[in-house]
């Protein structure tokens, strides 16, 4: 199948970001380039190392068998059809990425343990699904390297994108191991994986993918569909990596990761050692010398910034455009006609039928205009508010038509001009910013909230004490509260009687009518919508007291993350805003408690107020 023009790209850019491949297959053919002693005179008084080789006895054996004729060794297919060559290496090494092949022997028991910081590193991990382990069956040796994967990652923490091959001699792929590996990895994961791809080859998770190819022998021709030669499989694993994580965002997401290790080399040289003396120095001088730590984070974040700054990553027109359309070919029916049906008659409104026929002429065939004529034949319905509700019966092949035409070639320019809007001379509500996802052919609905999630609540990668500061929303009971607190305030509380530090809090409530400020994922992945209350007369002043043990530092939040006033009534952390945004927040309020009241004419103030 030929690849769509955004399709391409995206493996442009995943190209670029692959690093490593690491392939587990205890059966990897000797390299023909292997330099090969001669056997020893006496191999019997030769002892074989602990774990691996053979005994003296059998490998005199095994000399023996090497001298008799090609014609009287046995051919055994089978064992053939598991092989892999390590030329392979050297086909990803034409991509540009190191690949690395190791051979677990049947007696090591420790393997998984020994490779599980080798495995998490991998970009893309290959395994075969029978390799044997002493004692155990023969998936067990996959199971249990799938399973340091993946299965020791906590639950609270955010899981890691993996991408995992299976790429065996076995007949049963698709009938057998692609189901046993689904039932226990939703077990492993806690979710439910799906069968998907061209030939069900595919189980995908939200954080994990794994992909089935067979390497290519006369036991399994019935899966020759899903036969890879090792050139082949190459091609195959780039692509299907890139379909994974294909998008406007994951593309701009591993452009800049690209950019950063590109420049890594160029960072340990801008931060070497000949600058640990002022480092030293101006942490020795701090008040509280572990700051240095915080504030280097800062410093290497701006340098990280300035690389990607200087990298010019830039979203295209026609990039947009081709992920627009790629999208809609991936759509299924379903969500594709209400797609046309909603970009092209949802969102407008009209008093009456004649209304209707009048702005929607312009799109529609002469049939379609007099289906709307017939109101009584139900085809064509309102709601109290004049809008429409269900369309005539239009056919999906004009509506894509439609849809083509005008709305994916103005898709990167103002969505309030669409050539469909200017076509229906009807007004868009510019205040419904769902209409403009609406557009977009995504299978998701919370595309807007995940969006405003990201941009505005700081995300934690991994699982440090929550600390009460500028942007911290807290939660007590049903009520909401967010810190206000200038930072300088909060980074060195005091311990001791008479010198604690009161924080002040606005309170914050759920929204209405999608009239909010902020976003929040609370601990059981609920999305929650939150309105600030600025009125200063809301403000509360709250008391957290100080160990004597963090003494000069932030407030930390107890091991179930609460926070526990002066009074003993618990507070639960729900999450904490980004800097600029609690600094955004701060200074609204500040303009609140500047307000200056005169004496003035009502009929004046009135006057501009209404402005």
């Amino acid at each position: 199948m030929m690849m769509t023009p955004f399709e391409t790209t995206s493996r442009e850019i995943a190209l670029n970001f692959l690093q490593t491949v690491l392939i587990i297959d205890d059966e990897i053919e000797e390299s023909p380039h292997e330099t090969k002693l001669a056997p020893p005179p006496q191999p019997e008084e030769i002892k074989a190392p602990i774990g691996r080789g053979l005994p003296a006895s059998s490998q005199k054996a095994k000399i023996n068998a090497q001298d008799k004729k090609p014609e009287e060794s046995k051919d055994d297919s089978s064992e053939i059809a598991h092989t892999i060559s390590p030329k392979i290496s050297a086909l990803f090494a034409n991509e540009g990425i190191l690949c690395s092949m190791l051979k677990p022997e049947k007696s090591d028991q420790y393997f998984e343990k020994r490779t599980q910081k080798a495995l998490r590193k991998a970009d893309i991990t290959i395994l075969d699904w029978k390799m044997a382990k002493e004692g155990a069956n023969n998936d067990a040796r996959v199971k249990s390297i799938i399973e340091s994967i993946v299965g020791n990652e906590e639950s609270h923490k955010q899981k890691a994108l993996r991408f995992i091959v299976i790429y065996s001699g076995e007949h049963k792929l698709l009938d057998e191991h692609i189901h046993s590996t689904k039932t226990w990895v939703d077990d492993l994961t806690s979710e439910v994986g799906k069968i998907e791809g061209e030939h069900d080859h595919q189980l995908s998770y939200n954080h994990l993918k794994f992909c089935f190819y067979a390497k290519p022998n006369e036991h399994n021709t019935e899966i020759s569909h899903i036969h890879r030669k090792e050139d082949e499989l190459v091609n195959s694993v780039i692509n299907d990596f890139a379909k994974t994580i294909q998008g406007i965002t994951p593309n701009l997401t591993l452009h800049s990761i690209t950019s950063i290790r590109e420049n890594t080399h160029r960072l340990l040289q801008k931060f070497s050692h000949e600058i640990d003396g002022g480092y030293l120095a101006h942490r020795i001088m701090l008040p509280n010398p572990e700051e240095a730590e915080e504030q280097f984070i800062d410093l290497f974040a701006h340098e990280l910034k300035s690389i990607l700054d200087d990298s010019k990553i830039e979203l295209s027109d026609e990039a947009i455009k081709n992920w627009a359309q790629h999208r809609l070919d991936h759509l299924d029916e379903a969500k594709q006609l209400q797609l046309y049906r909603d970009t092209f008659f949802s969102n407008f409104s009209y008093t009456n039928s004649d209304s209707a026929i009048s702005t929607l002429s312009p799109c529609l065939t002469k049939p379609e205009i007099e289906g709307i004529s017939k109101v009584e034949d139900k085809k064509l319905l309102f709601t109290t508010d004049g809008k429409v509700e269900e369309l005539i019966e239009t056919k999906k092949a004009d509506l894509k038509k439609k849809y083509i035409d005008h709305v994916i070639p103005s898709l990167p320019n103002n969505l309030f001009k669409l050539k469909i809007a200017k076509c229906l001379k009807v007004h868009i509500d510019k205040t419904n910013p769902s209409y403009l996802t609406n557009l977009l052919p995504c299978e998701t609905t919370d595309s807007n909230d995940q969006f405003g999630l990201l941009t505005t609540t700081r995300t934690f990668y991994s699982s440090p004490t929550p600390t009460l500061n500028l942007g911290s929303i807290i939660k007590h009971n049903e009520q909401y509260y967010l810190c206000i607190s200038p930072r300088c305030d909060t980074a060195r509380v005091k311990a001791g009687e008479g010198k604690e530090t009161a924080f002040q809090l606005l309170p914050l409530k759920p929204s209405e009518k999608d009239v909010y400020d902020v976003i929040v994922k609370q601990p059981e992945a609920e999305i929650i919508k939150l309105k600030i209350i600025y009125t200063p007369t809301k403000l509360k002043s709250i008391i957290f007291p100080q160990t004597q043990a963090d003494n000069n530092k932030p407030i930390r939040a107890n091991q179930d993350e609460k926070f526990i006033d002066i009074n003993k009534m618990e507070y639960q952390w729900i999450g904490e805003l980004k800097a600029d945004k609690a600094q955004q927040v701060l200074n609204q309020f500040a303009a609140q408690l500047s307000r200056v009241g005169i004496n003035e004419s009502e009929v004046l103030r009135r006057a501009y107020q209404a402005r």
